[in-house]
Order: C-alpha cells, then sequence, then structure tokens
C-alpha cells in the first residue's frame, strides 16, 4: 500500500522538475540567432492554452478521485459507492 505522503513527494518532485526545467532551458541557453515569425507568438499563445485548458479539464474530470486519494489512501478513488 503506498502512503499518501510518498504520494504527496512525489507529486511536489515532479511538479517542481516540471517548473524548473523550462526555466532553465530559457535562461542558460545561448543566443538562438534566428529570425522569429510573428505567426509564432500566436502559435506559442495556442500551445499554453490548450495546455492549460487540458490540465484544466483533467483536473475537474479527476477531482473526485485526487481528493479521495489524498483524504483515504487506503481507499481505491474517492467514489460514495466504492
Amino acid at each position: 500500500m503506498i502512503r499518501s505522503d510518498t504520494i504527496r513527494s512525489t507529486l511536489t518532485r515532479a511538479l517542481f522538475i516540471a517548473c524548473l526545467t523550462p526555466i532553465l532551458v530559457l535562461f542558460l541557453s545561448d543566443d538562438a540567432q534566428a529570425y522569429i515569425d510573428p505567426s509564432s507568438g500566436s502559435y506559442f499563445l495556442q500551445f499554453l492554452l490548450a495546455g492549460l485548458l487540458g490540465a484544466v479539464f483533467s483536473v475537474k474530470m479527476f477531482w473526485r478521485r485526487i481528493t479521495g486519494l489524498l483524504r483515504n489512501p487506503g481507499r481505491k478513488g474517492g467514489d460514495k459507492n466504492a
């Protein structure tokens, strides 16, 4: 059986790495000396919005399972009928 503090620490570590990696790539890379097309800005914005909305939708769909797992680590899922 996996303990909830183990799950939380793993998720916290994964979130930290996921946030730190793009920051390190942006600030520690050399100059690219490349032309950026004006339409690439809207593509990047579309990419960010799609990722954000996908994450929000995923959390919305699995909210009961997420909260049920964090509250009762012994039960599978957060359904009341289980």
